[in-house]
């Protein structure tokens, strides 16, 4: 009795072998088919020529929240997107490469550069020191509805657009230094969007306003194409 329970856990052991094999096989695969992927990003990125150094940058101020890595995943998908110059993170927020936000982000953390700064401050002054105009998103009394704000229409200038955490927002410091602070409008119970989904209104505003999207009577996006 006591040899067949020997043998049984020496099964057990060969076939716990055997799994951890399977998994660190499979793992393998999973790595190089991501980096295949990149690969494949930048290689397409390349292909599109340099990117306007006047482009829009989006800068992500202390960004922490229980879902902040994959919020900051999907700004790197829209940055990606968009073709923002950058995506600026300052302070705690999440950069790559973290698994849930490259889940998020589909592989777009490769494909679109990212600058850190300790603080969203220095990231200002820094930005604002190059000619950059940087312009807040925030839910406060004296905001400029964003459709109307006449900041975010010089291309020439450039914008970098603050974003901050979903709770305390943009700290008022911060805010006292930006060019402008413009806002999303909201019509429901909530006073604001998911920063990620503000995101991605305020850069796709950003390229209407400089004019990227084809006119009214022009020929639909496939079209144009051939």
């Amino acid at each position: 009795m006591q040899q067949r329970h020997v043998e049984e856990r020496r099964q057990e052991e060969v076939e716990q072998r055997q799994l951890v094999l399977r998994l660190r096989a499979a793992r393998e695969r999973e790595v190089a088919e991501e980096g295949r992927r990149i690969e494949q990003l930048r290689a397409r990125n390349a292909s599109l020529g340099a990117v306007d150094p006047n482009a829009a940058n989006l800068m992500l101020s202390s960004y922490l929240k229980a879902r902040g890595r994959e919020n900051v995943g999907s700004i790197f998908r829209t940055a990606d997107a968009t073709r923002a110059l950058k995506v600026i993170t300052c302070g705690i927020t999440a950069t790559p490469p973290q698994r849930k936000l490259e889940k998020t982000s589909l592989g777009a953390h490769a494909s679109v550069p990212c600058e850190h700064f300790e603080s969203t401050l220095q990231a200002v002054h820094a930005l604002r020191g190059a000619g950059i105009r940087v312009v807040a998103l925030e839910t406060v009394d004296g905001a400029i509805p964003m459709h109307t704000a006449p900041q975010l229409g010089d291309e020439e200038a450039g914008v970098a657009l603050v974003l901050g955490n979903e709770v305390s927002g943009v700290d008022a410091a911060v805010l006292a230094v930006c060019d402008a602070v413009l806002v999303v409008p909201v019509f429901g119970v909530k006073n604001s969007l998911n920063v990620a989904c503000c995101a991605a209104i305020a850069l796709y505003e950003v390229l209407r306003r400089w004019g990227k999207y084809p006119s009214a009577d022009a020929a639909p996006f496939e079209d144009a194409a051939e």
